[in-house]
C-alpha cells in the first residue's frame, strides 16, 4: 500500500440480487431485501486505496468471515460508456484483473475510501458487484 492510504468500513443495510441463464440477465427486483429481515447480520464492505492510479482493494465480511477479497481499477472506456447508458454522470466502473466489475452510482470509490459518510449519509449511493464468472450480480446499499 502506498503511504497515503485511506481505508473506510461501510455497512450494507439491504440488497439486490440477479442472475445471468443461458446468457440473459434476470430483471432487478423493485424491492430491496434487507439483511436483517432474512436474520443475518449486515454485511460490511471495506474500500481501501491501494495507489494514486484509482488501485482500489474490496472486502467484504459478514459474521466475521470473509466473503471477498478483491482489487479493482478504475476503468475510464466503461465508465464513459455507463454513463451514456444509464444518463448518469455519476457511474464509477471499475474492473478486476478476471473481467469483473464493481460499479459505483452516487459515489465513487475514491471518496468512499477516505470519507465512509460519502456512504451513510447518501441515500442514493449504491455498489454494483458484476461476478460475470458466477454469472450473478448483486446491489448493495
Amino acid at each position: 500500500m502506498s503511504a497515503s492510504a485511506q481505508s473506510s468500513q461501510l455497512v450494507c443495510t439491504a440488497y439486490k440480487q440477479i442472475f445471468r441463464f443461458s446468457g440473459d440477465w434476470g430483471k432487478w427486483p423493485n424491492h430491496w431485501t434487507s439483511y436483517k429481515s432474512e436474520g443475518r447480520s449486515n454485511p460490511v464492505i471495506r474500500v481501501t486505496t491501494v495507489s494514486e492510479d484509482e488501485y482500489y482493494r474490496i472486502q467484504m465480511f459478514s459474521e466475521g468471515s470473509v466473503m471477498a477479497d478483491f482489487y479493482v481499477q478504475y476503468d475510464p472506456e466503461a465508465s464513459q460508456q455507463k454513463r451514456r447508458d444509464w444518463n448518469d454522470e455519476y457511474v464509477n466502473c471499475y474492473r478486476d484483473p478476471a473481467g469483473d466489475y464493481v460499479y459505483t452510482q452516487k459515489v465513487s470509490l475514491k471518496s468512499l475510501a477516505s470519507d465512509p459518510s460519502a456512504w451513510a449519509n447518501n441515500q442514493n449511493a449504491i455498489l454494483y458487484l458484476w461476478v460475470f464468472s458466477e454469472d450473478m450480480a448483486v446491489l448493495v446499499r
